[in-house]
């Protein structure tokens, strides 16, 4: 029997909720002693978290250590050790991370461990940079701990995807939305047994609201997801059952600016990037409500990523100019766009300068990102280094490259 469960969650963040930027603007005096590490700890959490523009949420598990570099006058530098652990909100919940639930034993949880750097200003503290290990628990631990529980797949997995493509399909057929929604990225892939149906396949996905009539004869592809402060999305659990059964459900959340009239193709706005993150060729990335301009706090949650586009097109080089100038919160840009990976179509989130990455999850890339290691004739985020030939460079916003895309 085929299932669709839609549980609508109102967002109530307006756009001046409470900020969570890079630098605590709490008025807060900070000083530079051991004291400072449980507020630091809890700083640099927001700081990750609005760094991460993709999978899901993390929540602090241990200060594992904490040393204080003094420097001139009252300034230094807090460095931290963070245990992390990933939670079940994705990134485009609303809710604060803390409010979320780590995952449990039997869903193949997702560990990180941080170093983090607080920069202490007259009293002011800053996050200037983190970088982070994540890896899931290896299968061979889950199996020990529950021969009978789910194993975690890659995100390019075929069998998975045959599953995120269903629960898609069941979900625009069964809603009472008006609009098509639309994948914005696979969330997770497990897969597992059951003794009547054979193998099973769950996959969570996260969606968008799309310009597009939901019962009309469309191209799902030439669909163009609404500006996102327009645009309801959701984060959906599809199961695919060895027999052919698609059970999905769905928990949507409300646009945050529900009232806006919404205008198919009026356009969302061309604005700088924040970061110097990626994407891949053919995907976009539209300004959410929440990014903050430059020099500006921005609240949480992270923005979601873009539609996932087009197939890639004829390779032609981007055009115009993509990023800010340096600043303290917009650091110097790295490259966009790699060469497509070895998984073609269904290429796995990656970061600058990582190579051993598990394809199964969405990492924590480190802040600021790496500089990119080879030579440019030109700055940085105008386009691929020499010899990569890339498809037209749409305009993007945030997100280290967004994961696996399914064409509708």
């Amino acid at each position: 029997m085929r299932g669709l469960v839609i549980l609508s969650v109102l967002t109530v963040c307006a756009l001046n909720c409470a900020t969570v930027p890079t630098r605590d603007t709490s008025g807060r005096h900070w000083s530079c002693d051991e004291n400072e590490k449980e507020p630091g700890a809890r700083l640099a959490m927001l700081s990750i978290n609005n760094k991460h523009f993709h999978g899901y949420k993390f929540q602090l598990s241990n200060i594992t250590s904490s040393t204080v570099e003094k420097g001139l006058e009252s300034d230094c530098k807090l460095h931290l050790d963070l245990d992390l652990k990933e939670t079940t909100c994705h990134i485009i919940n609303p809710k604060s991370f803390e409010e979320c639930d780590i995952r449990q034993h039997h869903e193949t949880q997702v560990n990180a461990h941080c170093n983090v750097t607080l920069s202490i200003t007259e009293g002011i503290a800053e996050v200037s940079k983190h970088s982070c290990n994540t890896e899931p628990v290896s299968a061979e631990k889950v199996i020990r701990m529950c021969p009978d529980c789910p194993i975690l797949l890659p995100l390019h997995s075929p069998e998975g995807l045959e599953s995120v493509k269903a629960g898609l399909r069941q979900f625009n057929m069964d809603h009472n939305y008006t609009s098509y929604f639309k994948l914005m990225e696979v969330g997770r892939i497990i897969s597992g047994y059951m003794m009547m149906t054979g193998m099973y396949y769950n996959a969570e996905l996260a969606i968008v609201e799309t310009e597009c009539n939901a019962k009309s004869r469309i191209d799902t592809q030439a669909c163009k997801p609404l500006c996102p402060d327009e645009a309801r999305h959701g984060l959906c659990k599809s199961t695919l059952l060895g027999n052919g059964q698609v059970d999905v459900t769905c928990e949507i959340y409300e646009a945050l600016n529900a009232s806006s009239p919404r205008t198919p193709g009026r356009g969302c706005g061309h604005p700088p990037h924040r970061s110097g993150n990626h994407t891949h060729p053919g995907i976009k990335h539209h300004l959410p409500p929440w990014v903050h301009k430059p020099g500006k706090p921005g609240p949480l949650p992270g923005p979601p990523p873009g539609d996932e586009g087009p197939p890639p097109g004829p390779h032609s080089p981007p055009t115009g100019p993509h990023n800010p100038p340096p600043g303290p919160h917009n650091p110097p840009t790295g490259p966009h766009n790699p060469p497509p990976g070895p998984h073609g179509e269904f290429p796995f989130p990656h970061c600058h300068g990582f190579v051993k990455i598990p394809p199964s999850i969405h990492p924590l890339c480190p802040f600021p990102p790496p500089h990119h290691p080879h030579p440019h004739p030109r700055p940085h985020g105008h386009g691929p280094p020499p010899g990569h030939s890339l498809p037209p460079h749409p305009t993007h916003v945030l997100g280290e490259g967004p994961p696996p895309h399914v064409k509708a």
